[in-house]
């Protein structure tokens, strides 16, 4: 994965921290997975075609991806309507767009562009 190091991490993480604390994590609970990580995820959904159901799947089995992500190998890996949720919060609070713009910006300098198209609301069901 060699965007792995062309994309300044530091700058995407940084957009990330506009999102709003109450809209990842509830009052109780868990602690939630880490955003940056997420996006990342949410990323290669884009560039593969995966269904959010695909990506958990390649999460679960390819070490590139996990890598990628900054997951934990011996951990649970986020399950898809996870993804789903994250997502559809990038696009309420007009994280979306943002984010995919400074990536392009970031890979332009190295003729480099995501070609993925936008993203959009999914429903969350498990069915």
């Amino acid at each position: 994965m060699k965007l792995f190091k062309l994309v300044n991490w530091d700058r995407v993480d940084k957009c990330l921290s506009s999102l709003r604390k109450n809209a990842l994590y509830s009052l109780g609970g868990p602690k939630g997975y880490n955003k940056l990580s997420m996006f990342k995820a949410i990323l290669l959904s884009q560039w593969y075609n995966l269904s959010d159901i695909g990506l958990e799947e390649a999460l679960r089995i390819r070490l590139d991806f996990i890598l990628f992500t900054g997951f934990e190998v011996e951990t649970e890996v986020p399950d898809h309507s996870t993804f789903c949720r994250f997502r559809n919060i990038l696009i309420d609070q007009g994280l979306d767009k943002v984010l995919f713009e400074e990536i392009n910006e970031q890979l332009r300098k190295y003729e480099y562009q995501s070609e993925a198209s936008g993203m959009c609301y999914i429903g969350c069901d498990d069915h």
